[in-house]
């Protein structure tokens, strides 16, 4: 194999020889480099322990005979005691060879006499195992496997996952293949797969082919012509080792790196199901941009992003990687009760643990025991009660787990920006003298006008389902206050309402324009819209909304559109019917009253129409450059904001005082079974004074030398990002 093929597929980037050994005893090796580190002191490991058994002429218990009894028996002679057969353990060698009623299931050395033989090898449907009505038969050459197996002693061994790896001797190099072929640690172990299949190596790519290949595997993207240019120039033989570092060293490199560990997060900007409002969790996006490209150890990666705020003296930054586990969605608002939403939070954050670092589906084991792996339902909920201890406060739209305002990590604003947002005050200014007034709507096309605030007495009028403008002249220095509504949420009558503050609503700015409109009554499915500017500063203003069904909402203060509001949500294409009469001047909360939100100051010339009448709004030419100058403003302002202090930003903290934790039978968390103390799954034989009580102590055990599963997942994740798929094809399994 030529020496640009190290790469295999073009992605995992291979040392010198003489640097591989230095890499492997390195513990602390960047980052960036455990994209070969890892691979490279590990890999060889992993294949080993998959490979070595297919040379030898015995049959293994673990690659040739677990995933028969898997597939076709563990369901009813498995782990799960509760769906257990006649008191019979397949997966255990001591229950396996136990006596039941006449013989026991399997003799080893004498498959004549073991009644697991008899099973699978009968003609009579009342006595073949698997029965027919499981619809899983043997084959052939399956029942010739377990025959086999038991006539050769049934010799049980532990799963390859949870056996720590070792060294393993490298295959020698196949005759005929040039030695050179063989460039790192991985090519030994490809090469004697290749002769067993009869099979020879690939011929190597064109060094275009390959400075693309590697180019989009080390950072998403092609390299540029002048970049290949370059690469064909270079005829040195370490040119490709060098521009695989020169792409290592790169953002775009830790950016495509985060890419991956994002999905594994289950990262949104949103917070999911049915509102699926924003939520500040981009802060810890960009710390983990930040982690891949300042080199930091794995080990540090998984400690702060799993218990960084109980390190001691943590800084703002390990509480900021917390939020690892806070990407969850958020149902917040009636949909559960609060307990329910609590649980469904940290059932979460065990399931992702067990997927991201451990490769195993610990959800199956929420309700009942693990029906394939050595889980059991108490394995499940005494990792549970390591995650149960997080703080969780509030009720409804207001529960929710800990936040922290946070700071982050940049430059100050240069004096070129400063220069700039001085110049564009002075432009704005001098543009407001010359504005001309808005104009009015036609009347023609009004449905509704009202000179103060009322309430309509007909709840049936004004039911708008399509298009809609509103228009209203106002002054205020109320924070919040409706202008027109026909929206009750949180009675479950939502339609539309316009006006200042948001209702108060979190994610609403006090005396900015707001809009929300649902096409569902009874839960959120539409947009919101939170201008950018206040209009509650005293003085007059001609403030305006124009709804297109399906297509856009547009806010307007005198006459110029804001460019700069903020839209959350899809534009529904139509409104939902609300029962509650159309309000000028105030709102509902929970009432078929319209006694909340009530405008305190100048409410007038508010009118309703059935079209969307923006651009009759709109001042024109001179409007337009108003609303870029002032859209241009408010970025500004908001960088600026961001590079102060950014609030609300989700992350983990501990309670002072434990929670109890209990199984809850067929996991219904009202159901309680038995108390359950922090620890690790039995299957890892940690000792009773090693067993991990909190995240901190989870995340050490996660990391430490000796586990035996996190090493193989993370090379395997690394696999299956470059190649396609895993050397194990199922990288949460």
């Amino acid at each position: 194999m030529k020496r640009p093929q190290r790469l295999l597929a073009h992605g995992l980037v291979c040392p010198s020889p003489g640097s591989v050994q230095h890499q492997e005893t390195t513990k602390t090796q960047s980052m960036q480099r455990s994209a070969t580190s890892l691979v490279f002191c590990l890999l060889s490991l992993f294949v080993t322990s998959i490979l070595a058994g297919a040379e030898a002429n015995s049959l293994s218990f673990t690659r040739d005979v677990r995933p028969i009894l898997a597939d076709h028996c563990y369901a009813c002679h498995g782990p799960d005691e509760h769906a257990r057969q006649a008191d019979l353990r397949l997966d255990e060698r001591t229950s396996a060879l136990k006596r039941h009623s006449t013989r026991a299931a399997i003799v080893p050395r004498h498959p004549e006499q073991s009644e697991l033989v008899h099973r699978i090898s009968s003609h009579n449907a009342d006595v073949l195992m698997p029965p027919p009505e499981a619809n899983k038969p043997l084959t052939a050459d399956e029942k010739q496997i377990l025959t086999q197996w038991i006539a050769q002693g049934a010799l049980y061994e532990k799963h390859w996952a949870f056996v720590p790896p070792r060294r393993a001797t490298l295959p020698k190099i196949p005759p005929g293949v040039p030695p050179a072929s063989a460039r790192n640690a991985i090519d030994p172990f490809v090469l004697a797969g290749l002769e067993r299949t009869q099979l020879s190596p690939a011929p190597p790519a064109n060094r275009e082919t390959l400075i693309r290949r590697v180019t989009l595997d080390l950072t998403g993207l092609p390299p540029t012509p002048e970049e290949v240019a370059a690469f064909l120039q270079d005829t040195s033989e370490d040119a490709y080792d060098r521009w695989v570092d020169e792409l290592m060293r790169r953002k775009t490199y830790a950016e495509r790196r985060a890419q991956d560990w994002l999905d594994l997060a289950r990262y949104a900007d949103t917070r999911g199901f049915a509102d699926d409002k924003m939520r500040v969790i981009w802060p810890w996006r960009d710390w983990v941009i930040r982690a891949i490209d300042q080199n930091m150890p794995f080990d540090q990666f998984t400690v702060e992003q799993l218990a960084g705020d109980m390190l001691p003296e943590a800084t703002a930054e390990q509480r900021l990687a917390t939020a690892f586990h806070r990407n969850a969605p958020q149902a917040r608002g009636m949909t559960y009760p609060v307990e329910e939403y609590r649980i469904k939070g940290v059932t979460d954050r065990v399931n992702t643990v067990g997927r991201v670092w451990l490769g195993l589906t610990l959800d199956c084991a929420e309700c009942h025991d693990h029906k394939f792996d050595p889980l059991t339902q108490r394995d499940y909920y005494s990792l549970f009660a390591i995650f149960n201890n997080v703080e969780h406060r509030g009720s409804g739209f207001g529960q929710g787990g800990p936040t922290m305002d946070y700071r982050p990590v940049s430059s100050p604003v240069g004096k070129a920006v400063l220069a700039r947002r001085q110049k564009l005050k002075a432009e704005l200014a001098a543009m407001k003298q010359r504005l001309p007034k808005p104009r009015p709507l036609n009347e023609k096309q009004i449905i509704g006008a009202w000179e103060e605030p009322t309430v309509v007495a007909d709840a049936e009028k004004f039911s708008l389902t399509g298009d809609l403008t509103i228009t209203a002249t106002m002054r205020t220095q109320q924070p919040v206050a409706n202008i027109v509504s026909k929206y009750d949420w949180r009675g479950k009558q939502r339609s539309f309402v316009f006006g200042i503050g948001g209702e108060a609503d979190q994610e609403s700015t006090p005396g900015h324009l707001f809009f929300w409109v649902s096409s569902r009554a009874e839960s959120f499915n539409g947009v919101t819209v939170y201008g950018s500017q206040p209009v509650n500063d005293g003085l007059e203003h001609h403030v305006a909304v124009e709804f297109t069904a399906g297509k856009s909402v547009r806010l307007f203060v005198d006459g110029i559109e804001d460019k700069a509001a903020q839209m959350r949500g899809t534009v529904p294409a139509s409104i939902a019917k609300s029962n509650r009469p159309l309000a000028i001047g105030s709102g509902y909360n929970n009432s078929p009253e319209a006694k909340a939100y009530q405008f305190q100051g100048k409410l007038t010339q508010v009118r309703l129409s059935d079209q969307a009448l923006g651009n009759q709004i709109s001042i024109g030419a001179a409007g337009d450059r108003m609303a870029a100058l002032l859209a241009e403003q408010a970025k500004l302002d908001r960088d600026a904001r961001q590079k102060t202090t950014i609030a609300s930003v989700p992350v983990m903290r501990e309670r002072a005082q434990p929670r109890e934790t209990f199984i809850h039978v067929r996991g219904d968390f009202r159901n309680q079974g038995e108390r359950v103390s922090p620890a690790a799954p039995a299957v890892f034989s940690l000792p009773q004074h090693a067993q991990p009580q909190d995240r901190l102590a989870l995340a050490r055990w996660l990391v430490d030398s000796q586990n035996p599963l996190v090493a193989r997942v993370v090379v395997n994740r690394f696999w299956q990002s470059y190649f396609g798929q895993g050397l194990v094809r199922t990288p949460d399994d």
